[in-house]
């Protein structure tokens, strides 16, 4: 109970903030427009950039480093939604077996702890039989299992990104360096929770941060790139 607590005090989107920042001047906010697209209404979330002093070329090296990050993020992004898919509408079958159900609804999440070689393995075992009415095909969820990082894989990858840039390094202040090393030690604490005792809560609170991280990269690379094509067509 006390590591989901502290958990839930990490927040990758603030420490990405921060550094962006710290680093480059960049200011970012959550903006919610109300739209008629088509003669529908529609609620709009995006990133917006509310102030930035950095030079062009800086933004484009954030862009290059974070963009292969969020492509991973998004292949574990699939696989949880089209897993999830598929044992949701198997679960309909055995839903008299209450126990078996739960354990469907946390499959995607143990698959995604598993590294790809066993995870895939995994999918190419399934019968082909519970793709039917489906709209996921057997091919394409095994091509996601076989090139997804598993959720512990993708921890490591963001704390090094996030780490070991000189310009992090040099310039984030040190409240930003702090927290930093403070969320990080606990994530890696709640990992190694997880594979002692299997926890579930721990499992669901490790996935769904990065799920709310993957949204939040998306808006964040989507608004420094409208960013970056407005300033140099100006330019």
């Amino acid at each position: 109970m006390e590591m989901m607590i502290q958990l839930a005090n990490v927040s990758l989107k603030d420490l990405l903030s921060s550094c962006l920042k710290d680093c480059v001047g960049l200011q970012l906010t959550w903006v919610w427009e109300e739209k008629i697209l088509r003669g529908q209404d529609h609620e709009l979330y995006y990133v917006d950039i509310l102030t930035s002093d950095t030079h062009l070329d800086l933004l484009k090296q954030f862009v290059q480093e974070w963009k292969p990050i969020y492509e991973k993020l998004s292949l574990h992004h699939d696989y949880f939604v089209l897993r999830s898919e598929i044992t949701a509408k198997n679960s309909y079958n055995i839903i008299e077996q209450l126990e078996e159900l739960l354990n469907d609804v946390h499959k995607p999440r143990v698959e995604l702890w598993m590294d790809s070689t066993s995870r895939s393995r995994l999918i190419g075992a399934l019968d082909e039989s519970i793709f039917q009415d489906s709209n996921v095909s057997k091919g394409h969820l095994y091509y996601l299992a076989n090139n997804t990082y598993s959720t512990a894989e993708l921890y490591s990858l963001i704390e090094q990104t996030m780490t070991q840039n000189i310009l992090y390094q040099t310039s984030a202040s040190e409240q930003t360096q702090h927290s930093m090393k403070t969320s990080f030690t606990i994530i890696h604490q709640a990992i190694h929770q997880y594979n002692s005792k299997q926890q579930i809560e721990l499992l669901c609170g490790l996935t769904d941060k990065l799920e709310d991280f993957y949204i939040w990269l998306k808006g964040v690379l989507t608004a420094i790139q409208n960013y970056i094509h407005n300033g140099t067509r100006k330019g």
